[in-house]
């Protein structure tokens, strides 16, 4: 992941652009949180598509330390079958986090 996020906020064609939107499907969806939280200064929002809040089948195994500590403003988009994304775990996740947030569910994996 750090390679990603390496790769993410050093790229040529991009070195003019001053703030981003990060955006991530899934694994990706970390990524952008990732670069979120190492570069606070740069990234003014994310939008997050089917992020993996914890691996199928693991509820318990909840991956919410990145979400709970961004000030960043979130979208999340996400489906209420999701099997890395449960509806229990999400409500319990959402509460605890510590920016401004949108949440569009469909009924969707």
């Amino acid at each position: 992941m750090q390679a990603s996020m390496d790769h993410a906020v050093n790229v040529p064609q991009l070195k003019d652009v001053t703030k981003w939107i990060c955006a991530g499907h899934s694994m990706g969806g970390r990524v952008a949180c990732s670069v979120a939280s190492e570069r606070p200064d740069r990234v003014l929002a994310c939008i997050l598509f089917s992020y993996p809040l914890h691996p199928p089948g693991k509820l318990e195994e909840l991956r919410d330390d990145p979400l709970c500590k961004l000030k960043t403003p979130l979208l999340f988009v996400r489906g209420t079958k999701d099997a890395f994304c449960a509806n229990r775990p999400w409500e319990l996740v959402v509460p605890r986090m510590n920016t401004k947030r949108l949440v569009v569910s469909c009924a969707v994996n």
